[in-house]
């Protein structure tokens, strides 16, 4: 968490930066129109929200008087930003590349259809980590490794036209992916 807040604090200065580089175009823009200010401005206002959450503050904390207020689509942006929920999708190497792409996508859809609580769905930040494994005895053991660590929702997918286990997708929230930094990118 620690390492989230330092991570948003620096991405927060560079887009508070983009900002102000923007706001100084509206001189010389037609009718004082910069593209993509209001956007930055709306993204920075949700990410320093989050941030300033995650360090213990309350919402009426932070912005005490609002003249803006935040949709439930601006709350599900909020919560992706604090729970940092990441997918991990591990994929035989063993397989032929083009394989390895289709077999990536079968795990995800399987995942995403069967089974995962709506919950972490909402709070996905869209990051995708791809890793590889050499066979599927070894993907079959990271399956039960992570069942062990309490992560019963990995999906491993069964491909019926190889009739074998070849990829295996997860949703994990924060340091929970720490367990899988010994494989390695795909």
């Amino acid at each position: 968490m620690k390492l989230l807040i330092s991570q948003y604090k620096q991405e927060l200065k560079n887009q508070a930066l983009e900002i102000r580089t923007m706001k100084g175009q509206r001189k010389g823009a037609k009718n004082g129109y910069v593209s993509g200010l209001l956007n930055a401005q709306h993204s920075y206002r949700l990410k320093h929200i989050a941030y300033c959450m995650m360090r213990g503050r309350k919402y009426e904390e932070i912005e005490r008087t609002v003249h803006n207020k935040l949709s439930d689509k601006d709350w599900t942006g909020i919560k992706r930003l604090m729970t940092n929920t990441k997918m991990y999708v591990i994929v035989r190497r063993d397989l032929h590349p083009s394989q390895q792409t289709v077999q990536a996508c079968h795990a995800v859809s399987s995942l995403l259809l069967n089974g995962v609580p709506k919950e972490r769905v909402e709070t996905w930040n869209h990051t995708k980590v791809i890793l590889g494994v050499d066979t599927a005895k070894e993907l079959s053991d990271w399956h039960m490794k992570m069942w062990r660590l309490g992560s019963p929702k990995a999906h491993l997918f069964y491909e019926p036209d190889i009739k074998q286990y070849t990829a295996m997708a997860i949703l994990l929230q924060g340091d929970e992916g720490e367990a899988l930094k010994e494989l390695k990118l795909l």
